[in-house]
C-alpha cells in the first residue's frame, strides 16, 4: 500500500481518462477499511484532487472520487474534517441535483457520515447549503435513495444543537421525515422514529426557554403533517423496538392526543358496526318481502273479499 499510494497520487492527475478512472477506483478500494488505511490515503495528499474530480465531466470519474471521499468520512472526526477542509461540501450540491440516481444515493451516504460527526461539522453542512438538497432528496427520490437520506437526517439529529434542529424544522424536514414511517423497512422506521424523538426533545427545550409557547412547537408540526397518527399506529407494530419507541413518543409528547385518537377510532368502529347492522337488516327485509307478496300483488278492493263484514 505504501508503494502504491505515491503512484496513484500522481495518476489521478493524468489526462488519460482510463488511467484516471483506474487510479481513482484504486484509491477508493484502499480507503475502504480501517482508519489506518484511511489515514494513509489522507497522508498521500490526494483529498483536494479527489474533491476537484467531483466536478469532472465524466461520471466514470465522479463515481469513484465520491466513493473515496465517502470512505474517508467513515473515519474519525479528524479524518472527516480533512475532507471538509478540502472544500468538498459545495461540490456535493451539483451531485444532489444530478439525474444519476446512483450518484445522488452515494452523495446521501457521504453526507450521512459527515452528519454523524460533531455539531461543528453539522453546521458546516448547513452553511454549505446542503440541508435543503438533502430534504428535497428525502421527499422526491427513489426509495433506496430516500433511505440513505433518512439515515443522514437521523444522524444529524443525534448530535445537532437546539438551534441546528430549529433550522432543520424551519426548512420543512418533518413532513418528508414523517412520511418515511410508511416505508416497509423496519430499520428505516426505527431510525425515523429516533430522529423524530430527537427533534421533539429539542422542541421541549424550546418550550421551556419560551414560556409563552405553552406547547411543544415541533409536536404541533408532527401532528399537522400526519406523523402523530402514524406513530400511534406503530404502537401495534410486530417489531418490539419500533413498538417501544412509538409508545414512548406518544406517552411523552402526545398523551392527550393519543386518547383522542383512541376515542375517535372507537367511535368510528361503533359507527361502522351500526351501519353494517342497518345494511344487514335492510338486506334481510329485501329478501323476505317477495315471499309474503302474491304473484299479482295485493288487491285491497272490498269486493274481492266478498264485501265488508
Amino acid at each position: 500500500m505504501s508503494k502504491a499510494l505515491p503512484i496513484l497520487a500522481k495518476n489521478i492527475y493524468s489526462q488519460d481518462l482510463d488511467t484516471l478512472v483506474d487510479a481513482t477506483w484504486a484509491l477508493s478500494y484502499l480507503s475502504d477499511g480501517a482508519n489506518e488505511h484511511i489515514q494513509a490515503v489522507i497522508e498521500a495528499g490526494v483529498c483536494r484532487r479527489l474533491v476537484d474530480l467531483l466536478s469532472h465531466t465524466s461520471t466514470s470519474v465522479q463515481t469513484p472520487a465520491l466513493r473515496c471521499i465517502g470512505n474517508i468520512v467513515t473515519g474519525d472526526d479528524l479524518q472527516t474534517q480533512v475532507v471538509i477542509a478540502s472544500g468538498a461540501l459545495p461540490f456535493l450540491i451539483p451531485i444532489f441535483r444530478s439525474h444519476k440516481e446512483a450518484l445522488r444515493k452515494e452523495a446521501c451516504w457521504t453526507l450521512s457520515n459527515i452528519l454523524a460527526g460533531t455539531p461543528k461539522q453539522i453546521q458546516a453542512v448547513i452553511d454549505a447549503g446542503l440541508w435543503p438538497e438533502l430534504i428535497r432528496t428525502l421527499a422526491t427520490a427513489e426509495p433506496r435513495t430516500r433511505r440513505e437520506a433518512c439515515w443522514a437526517v437521523s444522524n444529524a439529529t443525534s448530535a445537532a444543537s437546539v438551534d441546528q434542529i430549529k433550522y432543520m424544522v424551519e426548512h420543512d424536514t418533518l413532513g418528508p421525515l414523517c412520511a418515511m414511517l410508511e416505508m416497509i423497512d423496519n430499520r428505516i422506521i426505527k431510525v425515523t422514529l429516533e430522529a423524530i424523538e430527537n427533534i421533539l426533545k429539542a422542541g421541549d427545550l424550546e418550550k421551556s426557554l419560551k414560556q409563552d409557547l405553552g406547547v411543544n412547537p415541533y409536536a404541533v408540526i408532527v401532528e399537522e403533517v400526519g406523523g402523530m397518527l402514524s406513530i400511534h399506529n406503530l404502537q401495534r407494530h410486530d417489531n418490539t423496538e419500533i413498538y417501544k419507541i412509538a409508545y414512548r413518543i406518544m406517552e411523552t409528547y402526545f398523551a392527550d392526543e393519543d386518547d383522542d385518537v383512541i376515542e375517535e377510532t372507537d367511535n368510528f368502529s361503533v359507527s361502522l358496526w351500526v351501519s353494517s347492522c342497518s345494511l344487514h337488516i335492510a338486506d334481510a327485509f329485501a329478501q323476505l318481502q317477495p315471499s309474503f307478496a302474491p304473484a299479482n300483488g295485493f288487491n285491497f278492493d272490498a269486493s274481492a273479499w266478498g264485501g265488508a263484514r
